[in-house]
């Protein structure tokens, strides 16, 4: 029901090319996802080096990367089910595949392995990382348009573009593929209706699949790190939907307790108005005004307040959550716990929110009391205890606020 909350909805592909002589060449693109509609929202070509992309703030830092060109080893072979240790020397001899980061392409008759030394392709995972951008997936050589191919303007069993030339059947399984440097395409390339420099398309579709994950099959490099870091970016996601959902059925649950002490008191007022008009002797009288004392008591001990803006104070509270907390209970004007409950009647802490949850680090928990300081509402907010459990990583916080 939420899964589509759950994906990427936003990511920069980034394709790096390495020429001849060692130099490279970016080009970029910033996709955004929401619900079925797909827009290019950055673009950048001809970029020289990794470090260059610090100046680019409107790219969203999550990344798809796909590297082509030197370094890049690409083999067309008969269709094979993987690739692993045993085959990979036929492919390419005295190869050890834990040096390589390796992609398996399959297509018709063929599967196309594409190859990196993992220590090249590291080395720029930590140069895109010192420029502020966390890469998700890795892809090589041009494979991943095949994705894209569908959305592009191109309908010819050949498609060429930045140097690419694939040839296809005429049902869209590849055939052959070879880099032919300065070839271009005969046309101008558009995705779906918008016009696009054919440099732009590697980057493009790389940022594509990772912003439909779930809904297209992979055309990636194994690299269990990256792949890691992509399933904890989606968890995170997961993480933030579902506390949302909480903290939405919490303020209903408050909501609804509201209106029912608020029909209460109302009941209780058309009983004392009703009785006051059809009473008319004192011993009357006298036994309804005891009567509604005693309906007046069993409000206060129920926490009743008439300061409506309880429901708002803790809906600013919640604005104010940092990421990284997950709520248990809120309780306004709580049961008191000390020694002033009396036979037949609960106390209750006036003018008072109580908060519990967890949290894996005390940090967001003080970030959370520093905001709720800052509110000029609240007199008082104080960590009341951080309880630390080792074995689940996680915490247990409570949090008191007076206003």
């Amino acid at each position: 029901m939420f899964a589509a909350y759950y994906r990427i909805s936003k990511a920069t592909g980034i394709h790096l090319h390495i020429n001849g002589d060692g130099t490279k060449t970016l080009c970029v693109a910033s996709l955004h996802a929401e619900k079925d509609l797909l827009s290019i929202t950055a673009r950048e070509t001809g970029i020289a080096s990794p470090e260059h992309l610090k100046a680019l703030k409107q790219l969203t830092a999550i990344v798809a990367l796909n590297i082509t060109g030197k370094g890049v080893f690409i083999r067309q072979v008969g269709k094979l089910a993987n690739v692993n240790e045993s085959n990979l020397s036929t492919i390419l001899p005295d190869a050890n595949i834990r040096d390589f980061y390796v992609q398996h392409f399959q297509s018709g008759a063929s599967s196309y392995v594409a190859m990196i030394r993992r220590i090249e392709a590291d080395k720029i995972v930590k140069e895109l990382k010192a420029a502020g951008y966390d890469v998700l997936s890795l892809s090589l050589g041009p494979f991943v348009i095949d994705q894209t191919l569908p959305q592009l303007n191109i309908y010819g069993e050949n498609v060429i573009f930045a140097g690419h030339n694939i040839h296809r059947s005429e049902n869209g399984e590849w055939l052959s593929y070879k880099f032919v440097p300065g070839s271009r395409a005969p046309f101008n390339i558009k995705v779906e209706n918008e016009e696009v420099n054919e440099e732009f398309l590697l980057a493009y579709a790389a940022a594509f699949q990772l912003v439909v994950l779930g809904n297209t099959g992979w055309i990636k490099a194994e690299a269990t790190h990256l792949d890691k870091r992509l399933n904890e970016q989606v968890q995170l996601n997961k993480f933030r939907v579902r506390s949302a959902i909480i903290l939405a059925a919490t303020l209903v649950l408050l909501l609804v307790n509201f209106l029912a002490f608020s029909s209460l008191n109302s009941a209780n007022n058309q009983l004392a108005e009703t009785a006051g008009r059809s009473l008319q002797n004192g011993n009357e009288i006298e036994k309804l005004n005891e009567a509604i004392k005693q309906q007046e008591q069993l409000l206060k001990a129920l926490g009743w307040s008439i300061d409506q803006r309880k429901l708002k104070d803790v809906s600013r509270l919640a604005r104010l959550m940092p990421a990284g907390l997950t709520l248990s209970s809120v309780s306004i004007d709580p049961p008191a716990t000390g020694g002033g409950r009396q036979q037949n009647q609960i106390n209750f802490i006036d003018k008072t929110i109580l908060i519990t949850g967890n949290s894996a680090s005390i940090i967001p928990v003080n970030e959370w009391l520093a905001r709720a300081k800052a509110q000029k509402w609240v007199k008082d907010a104080q960590l009341e205890s951080y309880l630390p459990d080792n074995d689940k990583e996680n915490g247990e916080f409570r949090i008191s606020i007076n206003y």
